[in-house]
């Protein structure tokens, strides 16, 4: 007797079998002739785990997989059924089940399988059919309807959902929920159960609904909010500045810099209510990370333990699971499946998306697929009040260009999100990195702070080293100064000779008036639209001094042409100054006349002059 597939499938199965699963079903996928594909086998365990895979035959015997399937896609189930019902109202349903129980009702109902399978099914066989879906009462229920509802918008089909809100179903609930609580419903009954019209569809659907209901189409309305009815409403801070609750974020910087590092820095202060580097403390809280480049057992882990995160407080997204079993985590369509599993995370306050551009389908250069791809990331963020930060790359050779515009891909990965951060390292690779904030919509923007990064051996491991951040000084000044000023360090060939002619007419007539501030110096350059790197170079060939007022960090510093006093306003011609032999202490004299004396400062408080 030759092997049928039942018996296949209960071979493969058999190990399941004897650890508790129960066998559901087997369900063939045919073509519209009634030839079987491919098959389904659906095993379920009494603690609700599912057990589904697929099986095909190879012309010799049965294998563990599906066949090939042709570039249209996948088969839709119990297709030969449609075919001989060209007339007939079609029903969709996630999952063969639930087709099943309505087939059996006496309807023509059909699925691509589950939740996230609609994209790889060919669905044309039901062109310009009338049908009806009935999503699960869930999240993933209505995208699947609403991602099912656009592929049959684009094949001319009149749509309709069941409203499954009036059908007072548990959560999750579905159609043979409803069929077991109704068991007495006929096929009439199930056809005057409530419907209506997808929530969101192409604009040609509006025609084919009309055509379905035979009523007129409904006129959009639109909402509005009286302002006096809106209590304002503070930002919900994680890190004052920088990091906002509900808010979508990005990280961009050129490779190299760290920014891995740096996210997980900033989940690490989260997860141990840390302080941040502006010195501010942060509140204790949960976060979530996903990333497609980084392993987390030997990259992303020792990293929060270098960097002294609570790793009780960790949470990684380690895959996904539908029908077709387990499989990588996939941002583009997974979104509406974490936000049920964040369910679990009630305190959670980061979300680390890496890199963000994962998670757009389509062209990722092209503003409006971005910006719907990113949607989902700001909505998610949105429902579960935490920061969303997504890291992505500089495009190569923009240096010199303004630090937004060199955000990889679509300008949406910059106007999108309500804050941006940057990051440059300087050429020499032996300075400080920097982290500025390049724009911000719900703050100031500009500014940032220097940093470095480091490894350390792993406690209680051997062999296993950790990169952590070491944070630097406070940075002051645009977006543009501050990346530039490290990635264009000061090259003759780099200069204009009109701007480097024009910085230092600036210089002779700001500082004639006699020295001024450093820091003062620098906002009036940055005012008259001077780049630093040239006013640097300005200040060197005319041979501008910097000198210091008081010392340790009460200290001043000023710039002064040569010549000049070191008080500002003071001009004396001639400046002699003296270093006492047994006290160290320094004088200043002009002529004769003693200036001042000042003893030297601790060791600990010596300076170098960085301008």
């Amino acid at each position: 007797m030759s092997e049928t597939p039942e018996m296949a499938a209960r071979c493969f199965a058999a190990s399941m079998l004897r650890q508790g699963y129960r066998w559901i079903a087997l369900h063939s996928y045919c073509d519209a002739k009634g030839a079987a594909i491919y098959w389904k086998i659906r095993l379920k365990h009494p603690n609700g785990e599912k057990w589904i895979r697929s099986m095909s035959h190879n012309g010799s015997g049965y294998e563990m997989e599906e066949p090939i399937h042709p570039a249209t896609g996948k088969p839709l189930y119990a297709l030969s059924r449609i075919a001989a019902n060209p007339k007939s109202v079609i029903w969709i349903t996630e999952g063969e089940q639930k087709s099943d129980a309505l087939n059996r009702l006496g309807f023509a109902a059909t699925t691509s399988g589950g939740s996230s399978s609609a994209q790889g099914t060919d669905w044309s066989p039901l062109k310009e059919q009338k049908c009806v879906i009935w999503p699960d009462n869930d999240d993933p229920g209505q995208k699947y309807a609403d991602e099912v509802t656009r592929k049959l918008s684009d094949l001319d089909c009149a749509v309709e959902h069941i409203d499954v809100a009036k059908l007072n179903l548990p959560v999750r609930g579905d159609v043979i929920d409803w069929l077991l609580a109704n068991s007495m419903a006929t096929k009439s009954d199930v056809e005057r159960l409530p419907r209506h019209p997808p929530a969101a569809r192409p604009e040609s659907s509006d025609k084919a609904h009309s055509e379905f209901t035979g009523t007129p189409q409904r006129k959009t309305k639109v909402d509005l909010l009286n302002g006096a009815s809106i209590t304002p409403e503070p930002i919900d801070w994680v890190w004052i500045g920088w990091l906002a609750g509900g808010k979508l974020h990005i990280l961009g910087g050129a490779a190299g810099t760290g920014k891995t590092t740096l996210a997980l820095a900033m989940a690490a202060v989260i997860t141990f209510g840390g302080v941040w580097p502006d010195g501010t403390q942060a509140s204790i809280g949960d976060v979530l990370i996903w990333s497609g480049e980084d392993d987390i057992a030997d990259s992303l882990v020792p990293r929060l333990i270098a960097c002294g995160a609570d790793l009780e407080r960790c949470h990684f997204i380690s895959g996904a699971n539908d029908a077709n079993g387990k499989r990588a985590f996939d941002p583009s369509k997974d979104m509406a499946a974490l936000a049920e599993a964040m369910e679990k995370l009630p305190s959670l306050r980061l979300i680390i998306v890496d890199p963000v551009v994962s998670a757009v389908v389509g062209d990722s250069h092209k503003n409006a697929e971005v910006r719907q791809s990113l949607q989902p990331l700001v909505d998610l963020g949105a429902k579960a009040k935490c920061a969303v930060l997504g890291i992505t790359h500089f495009s190569k050779g923009t240096q010199g260009r303004a630090p937004l515009e060199r955000i990889s891909g679509s300008l949406a990965f910059g106007a999108l999100p309500r804050l941006v951060m940057g990051t440059a390292a300087p050429q020499d690779h032996l300075s400080p990195r920097r982290l500025v904030r390049l724009k911000s919509n719900i703050g100031p923007d500009g500014d940032g702070f220097e940093y470095s990064l480091a490894r350390k051996q792993v406690s209680g491991s051997v062999g296993i080293e950790g990169q952590f951040v070491v944070w630097g000084e406070v940075l002051t000044g645009s977006s543009s100064t501050l990346i530039g000023d490290i990635e264009q360090p000061d090259k003759p060939d780099r200069q204009d000779a009109s701007a480097l002619e024009g910085a230092k007419r600036f210089l002779i007539k700001l500082l004639g008036n006699g020295p001024m501030a450093a820091k003062q110096l620098r906002a009036e350059a940055t005012d008259a639209g001077l780049a630093w790197p040239t006013v640097r170079r300005a200040k060197d060939d005319l041979g501008i001094e910097a000198h210091k007022t008081g010392f340790g960090s009460s200290g001043n510093w000023f710039c002064k042409l040569p010549g000049a006093g070191l008080d500002p306003g003071d001009n004396p011609k001639v400046i002699k100054t003296s270093i006492d032999a047994h006290t160290e202490n320094v004088s200043a004299f002009e002529g004769d006349e003693h200036l001042w004396t000042k003893e030297p400062p601790p060791e600990d408080q010596m300076e170098e002059i960085t301008l």
